[in-house]
């Protein structure tokens, strides 16, 4: 039911802020109805990880080539109706919704580099804010990655603005 929750929040949300030490694509597969709606009211996902956190080869692959200004210019005929409308009929794979997510700046990454030699960027953490300014923050296990969406047994906790004993936190 994690997952059902998650998508709940993610399509009522106009900014999602999220933290985590671990993210793939695959993630964005799975909230293919939630993403088709955070970008019909130009929302945002601002994701902020360790900088050795792709769990996919294919993650990394992609973000580069949407360096180059060739690359680029191919997906530049893409409207934003065409690509709500391939969510919307799951046409995309996991990397093709990472990169139009991202050349569309509906999805901006930053990445975080420790210091110390092996050690990473291990905060779990989101902020779910919709138009109304309420907002969600929940806190835990979980990664940003489908296995921790859809079969892991994490362990997180929600709070929520507009409670009393959470305003605070």
């Amino acid at each position: 039911k994690y997952n059902i929750a998650i998508a709940q929040m993610l399509e009522r949300s106009s900014i999602y802020r999220r933290s985590t030490a671990y993210f793939d694509s695959g993630i964005l597969k799975f909230y293919e109805e939630p993403l088709q709606s955070i970008i019909q009211t130009d929302g945002r996902i601002l994701l902020l990880m360790d900088w050795q956190g792709f769990t996919k080869k294919s993650d990394i692959n992609e973000l580069e080539k949407l360096q180059d200004p060739d690359y680029r210019a191919q997906f530049a005929q893409r409207t934003l109706q065409e690509f709500l409308q391939g969510l919307a009929d799951s046409t995309f794979s996991h990397t093709e919704i990472l990169a139009e997510l991202v050349r569309l700046e509906f999805l901006q990454i930053k990445l975080i580099k420790m210091e110390q030699g092996r050690a990473i960027y291990h905060k779990k953490t989101g902020i779910f804010s919709d138009s109304l300014d309420n907002h969600i923050l929940h806190e835990g296990s979980d990664n940003f990655t489908r296995a921790a969406h859809s079969r892991n047994a994490e362990s997180v906790t929600f709070l929520y603005s507009w409670d009393d004993l959470d305003r605070e936190a």
